[in-house]
């Protein structure tokens, strides 16, 4: 399962950063959900990062879903207005999402 995941990490297009800037805008000001949804597949290697520590865990794809929805829960609170890049803001939730499963998995 999970190397099916890594080859569907590898289809992800990048975002061009005016591509960006218009999901943004058209997410936040607009609430266009395909927005909300290209931003989360777009930043989905992000999780894919975090996770690689742990790969040879047996729960890794319940690790990568805790970690899928704190890129959720980033996407939901980040104010591109503020000027922070969003990987830099995403990734604390991320991390901790994944942190706290795996704790608690033991």
């Amino acid at each position: 399962m999970f190397a099916d995941y890594v080859k569907k990490l590898s289809a992800v297009e990048k975002l061009r950063p005016d591509e960006e800037r218009a999901l943004w805008h058209a997410y936040k000001e607009k609430g266009d959900e395909g927005a909300r949804r290209r931003i989360i597949e777009a930043y989905q290697p992000l999780v894919f990062r975090e996770v690689m520590p742990y790969r040879a865990l047996p729960a890794v794809m319940d690790a990568v879903q805790e970690g899928t929805i704190g890129l959720i829960e980033a996407v939901e609170r980040y104010d591109p207005g503020r000027g922070a890049a969003f990987s830099l803001y995403a990734v604390h939730r991320i991390r901790g999402r994944i942190r706290d499963f795996l704790r608690h998995e033991g």
